[in-house]
């Protein structure tokens, strides 16, 4: 109900009702390895809510990526399993992680953040036009 005055009140508003969910905990565990063009990551699957409840709704997860520093962007979509691998990575730069669980529209804490970069481990070329030159020489190494 709402007042202007001391005598004059309006009616009752509609009913509103609403159902308390208590939102997950926050993954733990997250690693990621740099590898060739692609980060992989894994963190421990989240079973309990962020009361210490069990969980017995599906969880999905939501990784989010910064790039040399930058504010963090969601990247994968939501995902049911606790691994991702990052392909979308350019060598030599730093990427900074961390990863929300999911049940339903509610969403829980952040894990921390973990940085690496991806690694160029593509080996060189093999020489090629390599020519050996022998040469006689005077002096003695001792």
């Amino acid at each position: 109900r709402s007042r202007s005055g001391w005598l004059a009140e309006s009616d009752d508003s509609n009913v509103v009702s609403f159902t308390w969910a208590t939102p997950p905990a926050a993954p733990t565990g997250l690693t990621a390895d740099a590898g060739d063009g692609q980060i992989s990551l894994r963190w421990q699957p989240v079973t309990t809510r962020f009361d210490g409840s069990p969980l017995r709704a599906p969880v999905k997860y939501q990784l989010a990526r910064s790039t040399d520093g930058g504010s963090f962007s969601n990247i994968g979509g939501q995902i049911v399993t606790p691994y991702y691998i990052d392909k979308e990575v350019q060598n030599g730069r730093k990427y900074a992680y961390r990863v929300q669980a999911l049940t339903g529209a509610v969403g829980g804490g952040f894990s921390l953040t973990v940085e690496t970069g991806a690694v160029d481990r593509t080996p060189p070329e093999p020489p090629t036009q390599v020519k050996v030159t022998f040469a006689k020489h005077a002096a003695r190494i001792r």
